[in-house]
């Protein structure tokens, strides 16, 4: 015989005919609302705690359960409290050090420049120029001392490398004209005493 009755539905037998009970719905339309919760149904874990529930005093105590986090959102909390209890909840850090974080920003500064590697390229441009060579043996005295500070384990540190050399060697090339001036001079007392020595 036939488990529909009276033009039934599919999988739904008559509670007269002494039938199953209806079968669960698995939308929860025909749940009765004031019905008593089944103590042995496990919980949804879907469904939303009540934030403000306070449990009742012959609940039990679930000695599992996890403590919810103290801060407000989502991420480490910041504040005292927070350096107190150290990064990890650990213990506290080291008096004035915080592990893991950044010092403070120091902007990068560079090292004044010589001032000898600059006097050793303004003579090295007057000798050349100006002067007939008369600044390029200072310009190279200063193009040494210049380097010498500039060198890459002189302490304190200096820049301005780049124009001791170019004091230097300018300072040579303006020595070339000084040195034909010697030299022309040389020649000519040379030649005054030769004919002074020759009457």
């Amino acid at each position: 015989m036939s488990s529909l009755q009276g033009g039934g539905l599919p999988g739904r037998r008559d509670d007269a005919g002494g039938g199953a009970p209806h079968a669960a719905d698995p939308y929860g339309l025909g749940a009765d609302p004031y019905a008593a919760p089944d103590p042995y149904a496990a919980p949804d874990p879907y469904a939303a705690a009540d934030p403000s529930a306070q449990p009742s005093p012959g609940a039990p105590v679930d000695p599992y359960a996890v403590a919810p986090p103290q801060s407000a959102g989502f991420g480490p909390e910041f504040g005292a409290d927070a350096a107190a209890a150290g990064p990890y909840g650990g213990a506290a850090p080291v008096e004035g050090v915080v592990p893991g974080a950044y010092g403070p920003y120091v902007p990068y500064v560079p090292p004044p420049s010589s001032g000898s590697a600059i006097a050793s390229l303004v003579l090295g441009l007057v000798a050349l120029v100006l002067c007939g060579g008369l600044t390029a043996p200072v310009g190279i005295v200063f193009a040494a001392k210049g380097m010498r500070e500039t060198a890459p384990g002189a302490m304190p540190p200096r820049s301005g490398r780049g124009l001791a050399i170019a004091g230097l060697v300018l300072s040579l090339v303006g020595l070339i004209p000084l040195l034909v001036t010697l030299v022309y001079a040389v020649m000519i007392v040379v030649m005054i005493v030769v004919e002074a020595g020759a009457v």
